[in-house]
């Protein structure tokens, strides 16, 4: 009966629900941090892939993607 003895819990009082949102919390900026890391480097690869295939001349690109049938990035 010791638990009844003090009532209900305040819904202002912190409980472990609490402590699970300030670990979601972080857990969103880890993820978001970690997106924007991947995005940066996709971006990064694919401006170097561009300018890859930019800078080939008609003959090589055709040698290469058309004839040889590269698969693209």
């Amino acid at each position: 009966m010791g638990w009844l003895a003090h009532g209900p819990r305040d819904a202002g009082s912190p409980t472990i629900s609490s402590t699970r949102r300030a670990s979601g919390g972080w857990r969103l900026f880890l993820l978001v941090n970690t997106v924007g890391w991947l995005v940066t480097a996709l971006g990064v690869i694919a401006l170097i892939e561009g300018i890859i295939y930019l800078t080939k001349t008609d003959e090589e690109f055709e040698h290469t993607y058309v004839v040889g049938k590269k698969q693209w990035f």
